[in-house]
């Protein structure tokens, strides 16, 4: 538990030697580092430092930087300055020692049940976040506009993750409270926590300093200390700030995602009896619009990172504002679909709109209305939105079925044909079955099939049999398309193979191998008329060919191959 307090200190001495010997610009703004009593030295600071606390941009809280997340079970990461996932129903840890209650059955955690319901009674939970168990805490009169501090240091961590420490791993939470972080947030000033938890030794006589990792304190130090940098650095380069909110608009757009499938988690949760559409749909609606809120507020808070931000930043802001905007906009669209209150209503109109725009033939009515009378009733007697969707489709099937038996019945006659032209396909496909692949030819006979099963009269019949008779010959025609002119060069080790084109492919497919070799192995697929080799082994003999394919119906059909050439490698 005293790992913050030795990691600020290894900071602050690594960083000052680091200014000290040029290595390192002075910061563009003042960086001030601070130990004391856990919740009170920050407010002694602020109450002594008025001029300076009326100027800060942020603060990063290096609580519990070091423990060994092998040991301790305690994971790193970022508490967030509040944002949504404070004020709404997010879940709780699933902690990795705890296993989960057998009495309540979760696909992912023993804190939620297969309808996402809370099992401490607190109703719909939302992820992918998740509170530590030390539980969410009140945000009340606490700093919570959108801003762009959580999302620059996940931006910093994952530039730590790739460039320092590839091991280190990091996770986000909600803002909980308990340590220092809420002091600022108190004053009005965007502050995020960074520590471990949930940690098995946490406040107790195991906390020893076996349980620290030197690898986790230094990926955790160098990672804070650059966030703060950034901040500091960004004051007067709107280049710079312009990175940092691509940053933030791509997080926009995760959250949008994460929430999208939030709105269908909220409908399992409705579904399995808890609450009402109604009241989840206005309570679905609040959060996707909290979010949207937040993030715009997050995006125009970059320019704050600039003493003069440039008209390009300017735009760039509102252009990332109407980027992300669709995205939340398509799952409040989502939500009312999905927790539609008045679906029953409307799925009756619909099976009667349907009803409305076809024939129906006289002796099929009273069958027509009997098929939606059943509907209406199951749709009125059920309170899932999935299920009147698929009693609604049903209706329409049946309906559609009934009145396809009913035109099949006075069209016999064009069946026949139907099926003549079916065999004629299935006869030409025959006459030409050495060139055409059996999973295209499948293909084309199931295209026929279809073509000429929708088909309304003999001529569209006729036309349908053409169509696949000239698909056919497509294949055939693929087959037989030769690739001439290859030529082989050696430069350098490798080797350039040339060639003439072949009219009306998709590309060609190179292969070569050792002239000593038994099989080939293919060199690339292009569709320019050209190929060059790797490096190959000087002073010895490669075999080179071609062959053309074109790409029908998803499936590569290959022509003859090419003469073969033999080259011998020279450097």
């Amino acid at each position: 538990n005293a790992t913050g307090v030795a990691s600020l200190l290894g900071v602050a001495t690594a960083y000052k030697k680091l200014v000290d010997a040029g290595k390192i610009e002075r910061p563009k703004c003042t960086i001030t580092f601070m130990w004391g009593d856990e919740m009170n030295m920050a407010s002694y600071w602020m109450d002594g430092h008025t001029e300076e606390t009326a100027n800060l941009i942020g603060a990063l809280d290096m609580d519990m930087t070091g423990e060994d997340p092998e040991k301790t079970g305690g994971v790193m990461r970022i508490e967030k300055t509040p944002d949504p996932s404070a004020l709404y129903g997010y879940t709780l840890d699933a902690v990795p020692w705890n296993e989960p209650d057998e009495d309540i059955p979760s696909p992912a955690n023993p804190y939620y049940d297969e309808f996402f319901n809370s099992s401490w009674g607190e109703g719909f939970v939302r992820l992918p976040d998740s509170h530590t168990l030390w539980g969410a805490g009140t945000v009340g009169n606490l700093f919570k506009r959108g801003w762009y501090l959580n999302d620059l240091y996940m931006y910093v961590t994952s530039t730590v993750i790739d460039r320092h420490d590839p091991k280190f791993e990091v996770d986000v939470c909600p803002y909980e409270g308990g340590s220092d972080h809420s002091v600022f947030l108190r004053q009005q000033i965007p502050s995020v926590l960074t520590w471990h938890f949930t940690d098995y030794t946490y406040h107790t006589s195991v906390d020893t300093i076996y349980m620290s990792s030197p690898r986790e304190l230094e990926s955790v130090g160098i990672t804070t200390l650059a966030c703060g940098l950034a901040m500091s650095d960004l004051c007067d380069d709107s280049a710079k700030a312009a990175e940092v909110l691509d940053a933030v608009k791509e997080a926009a757009l995760k959250r949008a995602a994460a929430e999208k499938i939030n709105v269908k988690n909220h409908q399992v949760y409705v579904e399995g009896g808890n609450s009402n559409f109604e009241a989840e749909l206005a309570n679905e609606l609040e959060v996707q619009d909290a979010w949207k809120a937040w993030y715009d507020e997050a995006l125009d808070s970059v320019a704050t990172l600039v003493d003069e931000p440039s008209a390009e930043l300017k735009a760039a802001i509102e252009a990332a504002k109407a980027e992300i905007a669709p995205a939340y906009e398509a799952n409040k669209d989502y939500a009312k679909e999905l927790l539609d209150p008045d679906a029953g209503t409307k799925a009756g109109a619909k099976i009667d709109e349907f009803v409305k725009s076809i024939d129906v033939p006289e002796e099929l009515q009273d069958q027509v209305d009997a098929i939606v009378a059943l509907a209406k009733d199951d749709i009125a007697n059920t309170t899932k939105n999935t299920k009147i969707a698929a009693l609604t489709t049903k209706a329409i099937q049946d309906i559609e079925t009934l009145m396809a038996a009913d035109a099949s019945k006075k069209a016999q006659a064009l069946a026949d044909a139907k099926i003549d032209a079916q065999d004629a396909v299935m006869a030409y496909l025959k006459e030409n079955r050495e060139a055409v692949p059996s999973e295209l030819g499948l293909s084309i006979v199931l295209d026929s099939v279809v073509n000429i099963g929708t088909a309304k009269d003999q001529a569209a019949v006729d036309a349908a049999l053409a169509d696949a008779k000239g698909a056919i010959d497509q294949v055939v025609a693929a087959s037989k398309a030769e690739v001439a002119g290859l030529k082989v060069t050696s430069k350098k080790l490798k080797a350039t193979a040339k060639w003439q084109e072949a009219e009306g492919v998709t590309g060609y497919e190179v292969s070569f191998k050792l002239k000593s070799a038994k099989k080939y192995k293919v060199l690339k697929k292009t569709s320019a008329l050209k190929a060059v080799s790797k490096k190959l082994k000087k002073g010895k003999k490669y075999q080179f060919k071609v062959r053309a394919y074109t790409t029908i119906n998803g499936v590569d059909v290959y022509g003859p191959e090419s003469a073969v050439k033999t080259i011998k490698i020279k450097k």
